[in-house]
């Protein structure tokens, strides 16, 4: 391994020696670089610099900071009547914090609160904070896509959240985003656009039959008029490979030429 390193110290020695006497024959041209005159750089200079740094980040920091502050404080001196309160344990902030465990089938904790029990803030906060736990990264678990949680919150997890404000939730979030490639009624296709307020049924571009056969002539349907029931899923990993290796075709194409 030694050798390696002092052959090519040698060949560059050599290389640099040759080149010295051939192309590069004759006396060096000296290498001069001009540089403007160095000057101490004022105080007032630097403390005007500062104070534009820092009145830059204080301002987007102190609206942030602000904002947050009046909500939390809102939040823990009013009850839901928006009476103020004595006692913080008594506020909105406090009951959302204590009931968004609770289920709605009353199989929640820590009070076994069900139904019309449980707030309609600590409703929403639940679905929310589930949600986020889901599609989020652990150190347990990976992260799931919107559809697996979709399918764990909605079928899985019955008789926890509000069924009312779970669809009104995932109506607001894309289950299938553009570029999801998907099963079918129809086939295999490519999620083209998904529409708030209907995003169990989006607009798909379907390239492929049940088989996963290549379509001379791909198509595009909206779901809309199908209902939920003709998207019967996200395709694995398997079967996208499917088409990346096997059939040496990027679904993505579809969605340029439809």
């Amino acid at each position: 391994m030694i050798s390696l390193y002092v052959i090519g110290i040698v060949v560059g020695i050599l290389t640099a020696f040759v080149l010295k006497k051939t192309a590069f024959h004759g006396e060096p041209v000296p290498f001069v670089m001009e540089l403007p005159n160095y000057r101490m750089p004022g105080a007032k200079n630097v403390l005007r610099l500062l104070w534009d740094k820092a009145k830059d980040f204080l301002q987007r920091a102190f609206s942030v900071i602000l904002i947050a502050t009046i909500v939390v404080w809102f939040l823990k001196s009013f009850d839901f009547h928006f009476n103020l309160v004595a006692d913080s344990h008594d506020s909105i902030l406090a009951a959302v914090a204590s009931q968004h465990h609770e289920h709605v089938d009353g199989r929640g904790y820590p009070r076994g609160l069900a139904g019309d029990q449980i707030h309609r803030f600590a409703k929403i906060v639940a679905i929310a904070d589930v949600y986020d736990a889901l599609t989020s990264e652990r150190p347990y678990k990976k992260a799931y896509t919107p559809s697996v949680t979709h399918n764990i919150m909605v079928n899985v997890n019955i008789g926890q959240f509000d069924p009312d404000l779970l669809s009104l939730f995932f109506n607001n979030v894309a289950i299938y985003p553009v570029g999801t490639i998907v099963k079918t009624s129809h086939g295999i296709g490519i999620v083209k656009s998904c529409e708030f307020g209907h995003t169990e049924t989006p607009e798909v571009v379907v390239f492929a039959d049940k088989e996963g056969q290549l379509l001379k002539n791909p198509e595009t349907y909206d779901f809309s008029e199908e209902g939920p029931k003709a998207i019967e899923g996200v395709i694995n990993d398997n079967e996208l490979r499917h088409f990346v290796h096997v059939l040496a075709i990027d679904p993505s194409i579809y969605l340029l030429d439809s």
